[in-house]
C-alpha cells in the first residue's frame, strides 16, 4: 500500500512537472512571437545586368539562390524569361532583340522542395539595339550672335550640335547629360548669316543618330530680332550661292582684260567696243534656238554664254550669241594708173591703239576707234554708237584701202577719215 501510494504520489508529480515546463514552452515561444515552421523559403537576387544599365544584342543574365532553392526564373515585367533553370550555372544568355527597346523590370523567382517560392528585387534595364530616333527639331530664341537648338529623342541620350555657314565647322560641346529632351546654346554667330546646323545624339550604347541639315538666319543687328529658322524643315542639305557680285551677273573674270576691259550683260562678258541691248533669258517654254557653233573653232574651255543662250566658238575665243561675223572683206583691187599717179595711199595702221595687236596668234585684229577686234569681228547691227568724224579734207579720199564695213549695218554707213571707217547715220 505505501508503495503503490507512493507510486502514486511519483507518477502525480511527474505529471505535474511535465505539465508545468509544457506551459512554460509554449508560454515562452509565444512570448517571442516565434512560429514554429516546417521549411524556410529560398532567398534569391538579380546579379547582372545592374538596375539602370542600358542593354543591346545578347547579355548574359545571373542571380544568386540560397542552397535550400530547386528551381530559378528569371522574369520581364513579370513574364518568363527564358527556360526554367534547375541545375548548373544561376544564368542564361539573353538575345534583347527580341524585345522592342525600351525600359523593363528584371526579376527572379526562386522555388524550394516544399513549392515555397520567393521573388527577388527588381532590376530596372533598358534596351537599346536602334541608334537614337530624332524628332522636332527647331531653332529658337536667334539673335545676331546666338541661337538655341532643341529637339526630342525617343530614348535618353547626350546632346550636340554641328553648325557653319556651309559646311558644318564647328560643333558645340557634347553634353552626356542623357535625356530624351534636348537644348543646345550656340554663341559667337555673325549677324545677318545663314547658318546651316544638325543635332547629334548618343544613347547609352553607343549608337549614334543624326538629324538632316537645317537652316537659320541671325538678325542683322544686336539691336534687331529674331532671325528665320528652319521651322522644323531640313534645307535639303545644301546652301544656296550667294548672287554674284560683278554687275551684270558674271561669275567668271573678265576674259578681255588685255584689250582694256570687257562689259558684263546677262552673265555673258562682251568685248570693249560692243554695247549690245541686254537680251532677256528665254524662259523654258520658249526656249531660243541654239546656236551651231563651226566645226573647227578650237576653244579650249567651257561655253561662258550658256545662260543667255549660247555662245559661238571663233579661232579658239567665243563671242557671245549678239556678236556676229560678217564675211571677209575682198581682196583688194589694184588701182588703175592714172596719167598722173597720185601719192601713196598710206594703209590704215593700229596708231589709233594704245596697246599692240593680242590677235596675232590668231591671224591678227582689228583697230576700231581705239579698241582691238578678234579677226573678222565687227559690231552687231544696230549696236553701234554713231560717232562724228573728222571732216575730211577737200578732195581726199581719205585714205582707206578698204570697203566701207558699216553698209551692211541698217541706218548706218561709213566715213573713211585718215585712213579708217566712222560710223555715222545713213541720213547724215
Amino acid at each position: 500500500m505505501p508503495r503503490t501510494l507512493r507510486s502514486l504520489v511519483s507518477d502525480i508529480a511527474a505529471l505535474a512537472i511535465g505539465f508545468f515546463v509544457a506551459s512554460f514552452s509554449t508560454t515562452a515561444m509565444a512570448a517571442a512571437h516565434m512560429v514554429p515552421s516546417t521549411s524556410m523559403l529560398p532567398s534569391v537576387f538579380v546579379l547582372s545586368p545592374n538596375s539602370g544599365q542600358a542593354l543591346t544584342g545578347t547579355v548574359t543574365v545571373s542571380a544568386s539562390a540560397s542552397p535550400d532553392t530547386d528551381v530559378l526564373q528569371f522574369q520581364l515585367n513579370g513574364a518568363n524569361l527564358g527556360q526554367a533553370i534547375t541545375s548548373g550555372a544561376c544564368s542564361l544568355n539573353w538575345n534583347t532583340s527580341t524585345v522592342p527597346d525600351g525600359t523593363y523590370n528584371l526579376t527572379v523567382l526562386g522555388i524550394d522542395g516544399t513549392g515555397g517560392t520567393s521573388t527577388s528585387p527588381s532590376a530596372t534595364i533598358t534596351v537599346e539595339n536602334s541608334a537614337p530616333m530624332i524628332s522636332s527639331v527647331s531653332a529658337a530664341g536667334v539673335t545676331s550672335a546666338s541661337a538655341t537648338i532643341t529637339w526630342t529623342t525617343n530614348q535618353p541620350a547626350s546632346s550636340g550640335v554641328d553648325y557653319g555657314t556651309s559646311p558644318y565647322s564647328n560643333s558645340t560641346p557634347l553634353d552626356l547629360n542623357m535625356t530624351t529632351q534636348h537644348a543646345e546654346t550656340i554663341v559667337g554667330l555673325a549677324p545677318g548669316t545663314l547658318y546651316h546646323f544638325r543635332v547629334s545624339s548618343w544613347n547609352a550604347v553607343g549608337m549614334l543618330g543624326t538629324s538632316a541639315d537645317f537652316v537659320f538666319t541671325t538678325a542683322a543687328s544686336s539691336g534687331g530680332g529674331s532671325g528665320g529658322t528652319s521651322g522644323g524643315a531640313p534645307s535639303g542639305g545644301g546652301s544656296t550661292p550667294a548672287p554674284p557680285t560683278t554687275p551684270g551677273g558674271c561669275t567668271t573674270p573678265d576674259p578681255f582684260t588685255s584689250m582694256g576691259g570687257g562689259t558684263c550683260i546677262n552673265s555673258g562678258w562682251y568685248p570693249p567696243g560692243t554695247t549690245p541691248t541686254p537680251t532677256p533669258t528665254p524662259t523654258p517654254q520658249t526656249p531660243a534656238p541654239p546656236q551651231t557653233p563651226p566645226p573647227t573653232g578650237g576653244c579650249a574651255t567651257p561655253d561662258p554664254f550658256t545662260a543667255i543662250g549660247g555662245g559661238t566658238c571663233i579661232n579658239g575665243g567665243w563671242l557671245p550669241r549678239n556678236v556676229v561675223t560678217p564675211p571677209a572683206p575682198p581682196a583688194q583691187q589694184t588701182p588703175t594708173p592714172t596719167p598722173t599717179p597720185a601719192p601713196p595711199t598710206p594703209a590704215p595702221s593700229p596708231s589709233s591703239c594704245a596697246t599692240s595687236d593680242p590677235f596675232v596668234a590668231l591671224g591678227g585684229g582689228t583697230c576700231f576707234n581705239g579698241g582691238w577686234f578678234p579677226p573678222g569681228m565687227l559690231p552687231a547691227p544696230g549696236n553701234v554708237a554713231p560717232v562724228t568724224p573728222p571732216s575730211v579734207p577737200a578732195g581726199g579720199s581719205g585714205g582707206c584701202v578698204t570697203p566701207d564695213p558699216f553698209s551692211s549695218i541698217p541706218g548706218l554707213h561709213g566715213v573713211c577719215v585718215g585712213g579708217g571707217w566712222y560710223p555715222v547715220r545713213a541720213n547724215s
